[in-house]
């Protein structure tokens, strides 16, 4: 009669978790890092989208938007963003952007995004910080 070993030692159990905690060490700070990035360029997306579905609602509704207007809404951001417009960014009634230059400031990242008349058109400047 011949047995026939069947399933795993420990000590092939063991060397298998050894492996896989190896790789997750390895692993695991750049995901953290893809991570900030993602979040830092949704961030950002969702800044731009809200000026253009401002330019949207002012042409709509027949109202001017100031970034005045804009800060009545920063409960929509994450605590800690900071946004800054030099000048003060104005959508008329008829829906067209004078132009501004938007700083975003995110823990440690500072991005500027250039709006350009008429449409604020986004630009961003690359010499930005992350």
């Amino acid at each position: 009669m011949v047995f026939r070993k069947s399933g795993y030692s420990l000590l092939e159990m063991l060397v298998v978790l050894a492996i896989i905690s190896l790789l997750t060490a390895v692993v695991l700070p750049s995901l953290s890092v893809s991570y900030d990035s993602w979040q830092w360029r949704n961030l950002k997306e969702d800044v731009i989208q809200e000026i253009r579905l401002r330019s949207i609602s002012a042409y709509r509704e027949g109202t001017e938007y100031r970034t005045g207007n804009m800060a009545d809404h920063a409960d929509l951001l994450p605590e800690g963003v900071a946004l800054l417009f030099e000048p003060e960014l104005v959508i008329t009634d008829q829906g067209i952007c004078r132009g501004s230059e938007l700083t975003i400031s995110y823990k440690t990242r500072v991005s500027t995004l250039h709006l350009e008349p008429p449409y604020c058109n986004v630009s961003e400047n690359h010499a930005s910080t992350q």
